[in-house]
């Protein structure tokens, strides 16, 4: 993401399976310059659950869905520290997001930073 400027963090491209679904959780993403979407469902993605995700970034959308192909969708329960989306996306629903200034993340946000990442 330091050359490219369409992707992001976290990024899916095409469709799942409807019946099993698929699901973005549990990381924390932040300072990715140069980008279109921290949370980046692209062309076509499908039936994916994102949630309970920490999204600090000052640049691009936190998250974003940019065509009426990218189908399906829901992204709930999330934390930002950024206010900006794009949702053009077909039954994409963006609820219960918790957006947060000063650096002053509550304690469930706090929770989700420590344990992201490798173990």
């Amino acid at each position: 993401m330091r050359t490219l400027l369409d992707g992001g963090p976290i990024y899916t491209l095409g469709g799942q399976d409807a019946a099993a679904g698929s699901v973005t959780a549990g990381n924390w993403v932040h300072t990715a310059p140069h980008n279109n979407n921290m949370l980046y469902h692209d062309e076509g993605s499908s039936w994916w659950d994102t949630h309970d995700n920490v999204v600090s970034n000052e640049t691009g959308r936190w998250t974003g869905m940019w065509t009426p192909t990218i189908h399906d969708i829901t992204i709930h329960h999330n934390f930002t520290d950024n206010t900006v989306v794009k949702n053009l996306g077909t039954n994409v629903v963006i609820s219960d997001t918790t957006v947060v200034t000063g650096g002053n993340w509550p304690d469930a946000a706090k929770s989700i930073m420590a344990a992201a990442g490798p173990r």
